[in-house]
């Protein structure tokens, strides 16, 4: 599986990473689930996808869902476990960790782009 940057359009800053990309319909279906959690600043960008649940996850995340665009079209924050989110003019959605996405600073209406992830140092 992939691994990406998000950044946001306008100034280039760098706001998540490394996300892995679901692009398949195995990795779609799959998600977080089974994890324990996520690191600082890791994800998943669900392609081809306008909603998620969280059933049978163990920690709450961030959904930012964006159009074909790659613009914010809405946040569903903090999600816990055994909920539902989505946006009917999404194609992708975003999971982050909970609190990733006010941390980062991201808002509806933000473009956002996704970079090949930065080498590890």
């Amino acid at each position: 599986m992939e691994k990406m940057d998000l950044h946001r359009t306008v100034t280039g800053d760098r706001l998540a990473g490394p996300l892995e990309s679901a692009r398949t319909l195995w990795e779609r279906t799959r998600g977080l689930l089974g994890r324990e959690g996520l690191g600082p600043g890791a994800g998943m960008i669900i392609w081809e996808c306008n909603s998620v649940h969280t059933f049978f996850m163990k920690f709450p995340i961030d959904v930012v869902f964006v159009d074909g665009a790659m613009r914010v079209v809405k946040i569903a924050a903090c999600l816990n476990p055994w909920r539902i989110a989505w946006a009917f003019r999404a194609s992708a959605a975003i999971e982050l960790g909970a609190g990733a996405s006010a941390a980062a600073g991201i808002v509806v209406g933000d473009g956002l782009e996704i970079r090949p992830a930065a080498p590890m140092i």
